[in-house]
């Protein structure tokens, strides 16, 4: 699982604007940064102790929890990356498909989730679309559900009225699951 450093960035200062202790920690880990010249170096610098402090949050744990649920996932997406939502209503979970090559390669699938860094802080706040999201992930990927990605090529308007059409089908096949 791989995580935007941004994200990560913008997760842990908001956690630490929440928490007094765990931003004195934070501020005791950045400020001698901002004396390296080195620009890459810093940036480096930086990337390394929030992601510190993104794992030692745990925050590194609740995407890959979720995933957990949905085992026809982990079975059949090779790669997945978390970035930064926008606003909560561009969160998503998205697979984005590499077809076989000509060589004989297997397809790959990989899982594109985008999670504001408040729902990451607030893990009751992304439960519901999350799962949502990730239980339509899981039909995608599972040969009985019979989803193709050809299904939606095409111009805009056609590819909108497949994936409308898509939802209607889920909603139909989950409620007789």
């Amino acid at each position: 699982m791989e995580y935007d450093p941004n994200l990560v960035e913008q997760t842990v200062f908001l956690a630490a604007r929440r928490d007094a202790r765990l931003e004195c920690d934070l501020h005791q880990a950045v400020d001698p940064l901002y004396k390296m010249a080195d620009e890459e170096g810093r940036s480096r610098a930086f990337r390394e102790v929030t992601g510190e402090f993104f794992r030692r949050l745990h925050l590194d744990r609740i995407v890959p929890s979720f995933v957990a649920e949905r085992p026809l996932i982990g079975q059949h997406i090779r790669a997945c990356a978390v970035f930064e939502a926008a606003h909560g209503k561009a969160q998503s979970a998205d697979v984005f498909v590499k077809q076989e090559s000509a060589g004989g390669e297997q397809t790959q699938r990989t899982l594109v989730i985008r999670v504001c860094p408040e729902s990451l802080l607030d893990v009751a706040r992304p439960a519901p679309w999350l799962r949502r999201e990730l239980l339509h992930v899981a039909d995608m990927v599972d040969p009985a559900f019979g989803y193709s990605v050809n299904d939606t090529a095409g111009q805009p308007h056609e590819q909108r009225l497949v994936l409308d059409r898509y939802r209607v089908l889920w909603d139909v096949y989950r409620s007789i699951q």
